[in-house]
């Protein structure tokens, strides 16, 4: 019978503290042990953060409206220009009223609790 039991646990904080986190398996010739390394990577930039879209906002009629006026103004250039730049201020137009949304939300909240 044959196994190969080359394992690594690590803590979730651990993993979250790094943007990248590899290992690799070292052949070794004289054990049936295999050494495992671990490279652990901090820092480095891995771009912008990805927008996180919440199905939520589909049921508001302003969140639409925004979407709709937002796409609807005029870009001139290439197709692929066009599509960019609207996609980029679409983007920076969400965030925006995510967090006006999110401020809305919590007021409130914190009404209605008190």
């Amino acid at each position: 019978m044959k196994e190969r039991l080359d394992r690594l646990l690590l803590q979730e904080r651990i993993v979250a503290s790094f943007s990248s986190i590899k290992s690799k398996i070292i052949q070794a010739s004289t054990s049936d042990h295999k050494p495992v390394t671990l490279n652990l990577e901090k820092g480095r930039n891995l771009g912008p953060l990805p927008l996180k879209y919440n199905k939520i906002w589909d049921l508001k009629e302003e969140f639409r409206n925004l979407i709709q006026k937002q796409w609807a103004k005029e870009v001139y250039g290439s197709p692929h220009y066009i599509w960019e730049t609207k996609l980029k201020s679409l983007r920076t137009v969400i965030k925006q009223w995510a967090k006006e949304e999110a401020t809305m939300e919590n007021k409130k909240k914190n009404q209605t609790c008190t």
